[in-house]
C-alpha cells in the first residue's frame, strides 16, 4: 500500500494522441472503472513531478497530490494523486 491507499495507477499517452485529448478520456475511464468495478478504498494516480502535463490533467480532474516520494535513481520526485 501507499499511505492508506491500496493501489497506485500509472499510465502514459503517446505525444501524437495528446492532440485528441486521449489522456483526459483515459483518466476518466480509469477513474470510473476503479470506482465501479474494484473494491479499493482509494486509488492513487502516479506520475513524476517533472511531468507537468499530467500534473495539470490530474488537478483538472479534481485530484489532489496526497503523497510525494523522492527516488533520485528513478527520475527524481514522484507524486501520487487521489
Amino acid at each position: 500500500t501507499i499511505g492508506d491507499s491500496e493501489t497506485a495507477v500509472r499510465f502514459w499517452i503517446s505525444q501524437s494522441a495528446l492532440k485528441d485529448n486521449l489522456d483526459q478520456h483515459l483518466l476518466q475511464a480509469l477513474m470510473n472503472w476503479f470506482k465501479n468495478e474494484w473494491p479499493f478504498t482509494r486509488v492513487l494516480f502516479h506520475t513524476r513531478h517533472a511531468n507537468e502535463h499530467q500534473l495539470v490533467l490530474f488537478a483538472k480532474a479534481g485530484l489532489q497530490c496526497v503523497y510525494t516520494l523522492n527516488m533520485p535513481q528513478r527520475g527524481g520526485q514522484h507524486e501520487f494523486w487521489g
